[in-house]
């Protein structure tokens, strides 16, 4: 985690819509844990730009791959990309290759 971030958890509760769309920037970025699918963040800039990215363990290193921006790839269309994801790495595969 890099010293300007800010990682929160939402209560271990899976985003929702309206926390996606309301959710605001802050003075650095922001990781916030989606528990609806594993590994994956909704990202927060300083600037208010949101992404998408899922973290994942291959070979014992801890990998993060970015999904895509909101609110082109809204939150439902992330939870299917990150559950894809983590079925590609448990079918041995790594998605950065």
């Amino acid at each position: 985690m890099k010293r300007n971030q800010k990682v929160m958890s939402a209560d271990k509760k899976p985003l929702t819509n309206l926390f996606v769309q309301k959710v605001g920037p802050t003075d650095r970025q922001q990781e916030i844990r989606d528990h609806g699918a594993p590994g994956l963040y909704l990202l927060v800039q300083a600037t208010g730009a949101k992404s998408w990215a899922c973290r994942y363990s291959r070979g014992g290193t801890v990998k993060k791959a970015t999904l895509g921006g909101y609110p082109a790839i809204p939150l439902a269309e992330a939870r299917r990309l990150a559950l894809g994801l983590a079925g590609d790495v448990a079918r041995g595969a790594d998605p950065q290759a």
